[in-house]
């Protein structure tokens, strides 16, 4: 439920009220897991966690609570995500439930499919939905606009930022693992669905980042020397292509977004890198915010207190909160990435570093905000890697993800 709540729209934002709150489920998941599971919450992976979400709550009470432009709600929702996504993740693990585990992770898929496809048809209706209800409309507080939107079953700007991060996950799983025809059938039409609804929701920057993880993912190899070397391969192509194919290529595209803010973005781009190019692009003014934001941030390092520009998402964290608010967070992150690399072989690892790095160079582009981003990100990516898990054998029977011969049943069933 806390999975449907966060990305069923059609369905949950048509309850009525704290069945249609994210926060509400997460809340039942908690007290399961305090009545049922404890040790989970004192479990290690953890640890970094109660530090990031202690010095917030210290300092939202304390050095922080002057600065009265600080959202602090989506600071909330941001630890409320992280700890969903942790304990997720963790109860599976520690359970050794992994056919649970599968199928709770291709309900997922199926859910975000679904909210694909209602995207897809609520923004041929209302073409500048997935826009207004992260942009404007939280500006000028249309929240009546923003729920019909929902309602319908369009899915916000953070949702199109989600499927950035699963799309190299999901190619790779095609690539590299044994599934049925029907089952590949069904994830080539999801991975096309992903595709269109980005596309659709024409945020550049997220059409940018997809086209690049995708065809990195392309390439992936069941060696992972050969695919690291691909992949840098790739990215060295892409600045080396001399900027007059890269003109000729956005003017072929711009047609399809004419009278669109991608459209716009799009001439700013020939623009800016034309040699001949004009003054003032909107990359130039988005590029003004860095020295602003890295500006604030050197006024006091440490605790921060600076100016807010969500749309640069790390340089904002530190110019509003410093390092003591912005270590913790990647501590999180990096420990989490450790530890599932205990769990991943090779192959997986490789395309799990992929979403990994989209999602930290996403935020160098645009906001992370939103709810579900850090969910994906703890426990839907990483649990795709059992996607395809079956029942193994009895000399497997432990389940055990520390067990070498588990980890090897698994890693088999991939090739």
């Amino acid at each position: 439920m806390v999975i449907a709540s966060t990305f069923l729209l059609i369905v949950f934002k048509n309850l009525p009220y704290p069945l249609n709150a994210h926060f509400f489920w997460i809340s039942i998941w908690t007290l399961a897991l305090i009545i049922f599971k404890p040790k989970i919450l004192m479990s290690k992976q953890l640890f970094y966690f109660y530090l990031y979400a202690i010095i917030y709550l210290v300092m939202f009470s304390t050095l922080w609570n002057d600065y009265e432009y600080i959202n602090k709600s989506r600071i909330y929702e941001e630890l409320v995500d992280i700890f969903a996504g942790l304990t997720l993740i963790k109860y599976y693990i520690s359970t050794k439930d992994f056919i649970g585990l599968r199928i709770v992770i291709r309900s997922t898929i199926l859910i975000i499919t679904v909210t694909c496809i209602t995207s897809l048809i609520g923004l041929f209706i209302y073409p500048t939905a997935s826009r207004e209800i992260g942009g404007i409309f939280q500006e000028e507080e249309k929240f009546e606009l923003i729920t019909f939107y929902q309602k319908i079953g369009i899915a916000g700007y953070s949702f199109y930022t989600i499927l950035i991060f699963l799309i190299p996950i999901l190619i790779g799983q095609f690539k590299l693992i044994k599934f049925t025809e029907i089952d590949k059938v069904i994830l080539l039409t999801t991975i096309i669905l992903l595709y269109l609804t980005i596309f659709k929701a024409r945020i550049f920057a997220n059409i940018l980042n997809a086209l690049i993880v995708g065809i990195i993912a392309l390439n992936v190899k069941k060696d992972l020397k050969s695919s690291i070397n691909i992949a840098i391969a790739i990215l060295v192509l892409l600045f080396l292509i001399p900027n007059d194919f890269y003109i000729f290529f956005l003017k072929g595209v711009h047609p399809y977004f004419a009278g669109t803010e991608t459209g716009s973005k799009i001439i700013d781009i020939i623009n800016t890198i034309s040699i001949n190019g004009d003054q003032g692009t909107g990359m130039e003014n988005r590029a003004a915010r860095i020295p602003e934001l890295w500006g604030s941030f050197s006024i006091d390092p440490i605790f921060g207190g600076g100016i807010e520009n969500a749309h640069l998402h790390w340089l904002n964290k530190l110019s509003l909160f410093g390092l003591v608010g912005v270590i913790p967070y990647f501590l999180i992150l990096i420990n989490q990435v450790k530890s599932n690399f205990k769990i991943f072989d090779t192959k997986f690892r490789f395309l799990y570093m992929i979403a990994i790095v989209s999602f930290i160079f996403q935020g160098s582009l645009k906001s992370l905000l939103g709810s579900g981003v850090l969910l994906c990100i703890y426990f839907i990516i990483p649990g795709l890697y059992f996607l395809n898990y079956t029942q193994p054998k009895k000399k497997y029977k432990d389940h055990d993800p520390s067990n070498a011969n588990f980890m090897k049943y698994v890693s088999e069933q991939r090739d």
